[in-house]
């Protein structure tokens, strides 16, 4: 299993790291959560990778909701976006993901929903 956390080893203060997930909860738009990620570094050093991944799904969420997408699944290797109640398909079929790791499946996540109108 991959996390997407902000480990205690990164950030020891448990405040600290409940302020900073919630920022990460309450960012709205992209910039913002490039802006977390810039702060984190400068602050407490290259950024583990279960730090990264929970950026990333910051980043998932919020270009989804800019798209009007309810729901982001990723199932057997393909990417079930749900808008407006309905699946959304490309000529009838689910897109599917070429990577397997955790952090390849949300870099393929990112990049088709910022794809998408």
């Amino acid at each position: 299993m991959h996390s997407a956390i902000i480990p205690p080893a990164y950030i020891e203060d448990e405040r600290l790291r409940v302020s900073l997930y919630r920022r990460i909860a309450e960012t709205v738009f992209v910039k913002e959560v490039r802006a977390l990620r810039q702060t984190f570094r400068d602050r407490f050093g290259p950024l583990p990778a279960e730090c990264e991944r929970l950026l990333k799904l910051a980043e998932i969420r919020i270009l989804a909701s800019e798209r009007k997408i309810k729901s982001v699944e990723v199932e057997d290797g393909k990417i079930m976006l749900k808008r407006q109640g309905d699946y959304m398909m490309q000529s009838g079929r689910f897109p599917r993901l070429a990577g397997s790791s955790a952090d390849a499946i949300l870099d393929a996540l990112r990049r088709h929903i910022r794809q998408l109108t």
